[in-house]
């Protein structure tokens, strides 16, 4: 897809999120914490993912070889949702929403809900699903608003919602509050996408905050077209079986290195620098929900 005259190039995704287990290259599993407002286990990586918020990003919490979950493109990242088929709440509020067995919202509970995210920001509510925080128990509620699309970015933003009962504590702190419903700071997040042309095919590549478009907009075409170099040559045959051509997010290293890491289809992550307008690959890693 041709340049995009919108002034975002400085621009950088804001949808951070927390902590996985990945098995390296080399067969060693290490537990891997992604910094800050930084990185994104991506939303369509095509397997349920379940998240959590603990005050300025979502943490993703799984056990290499021991969950394993079934296939839910359609449910993006929250995991083992199941539509509420309310209708009396659809009709009086205009949105979807999607509960998890054990978290469900009331007709009164969801309007606080919808009350509370636009308090944080979310004007146009277009989701509400509830999820369970796994490993540690508890549950908890998101807000979606509706995307905004400029130019080929799309922007979504997101709330996380705590309930009395639900596992989680509150505290007196950075709060607000209504009824047994609270939100901690930032209080909300926003989620860019970007649209990319590979080959036939348009696709959205999730962009982490600290990496600016210019940036991904200069490496994604070159990773999915396999113009890379290697750091070392074990990476080349492995390299060879992973499917480039849908990056599905990309990132700055998690492991506190130089360079970039991006997600792909197969749960496999991608780590590479920049060196001279050239892509090397660092690193090859899995990752397991």
């Amino acid at each position: 897809m041709g340049a995009d005259p919108n002034p975002l190039d400085g621009v950088t995704g804001t949808n951070p999120h927390g902590a996985i287990l990945v098995e390296l290259s080399l067969g060693i599993p290490q537990a891997l914490a992604l910094p800050g407002p930084g990185h994104i286990l991506p939303r369509r990586a095509g397997h349920c993912m379940l998240i959590f918020h603990m005050r300025k990003w979502f943490h993703i919490f799984a056990l290499i070889g021991i969950i394993s979950f079934m296939l839910q493109p359609a449910h993006w990242f929250l995991g083992l949702a199941q539509t509420n088929a309310d209708t009396a709440q659809l009709s009086s509020l205009g949105i979807k929403t999607e509960f998890v067995q054990g978290a469900k919202l009331s007709a009164a509970e969801l309007e606080q809900v919808v009350s509370l995210a636009k308090k944080c920001g979310i004007l146009d509510v277009e989701l509400v699903r509830t999820f369970h925080y796994l490993p540690g128990g508890g549950s908890g509620i998101e807000v979606t608003s509706k995307e905004r699309t400029v130019g080929r970015s799309i922007f979504q933003d997101h709330v996380v919602v705590n309930r009395t009962g639900w596992g989680q504590r509150i505290t007196k702190e950075n709060k607000m509050q209504v009824g047994q419903l609270w939100v901690t700071e930032p209080y909300m997040s926003t989620e860019l996408e970007r649209e990319y042309q590979i080959g036939k095919n348009t696709i959205r590549v999730q962009i982490a905050d600290g990496v600016a478009i210019s940036v991904a907009d200069r490496l994604i075409p070159l990773i999915a077209t396999k113009q890379i170099q290697f750091q070392q040559d074990r990476f080349r045959q492995e390299f060879e079986e992973l499917d480039v051509s849908q990056p599905i997010s990309i990132g700055k290293n998690s492991f506190g290195e130089e360079g970039y890491e991006i997600f792909l289809p197969g749960r496999r992550i991608l780590e590479f620098k920049e060196e001279k307008g050239q892509v090397i690959v660092t690193g090859i890693a899995r990752y397991d929900i």
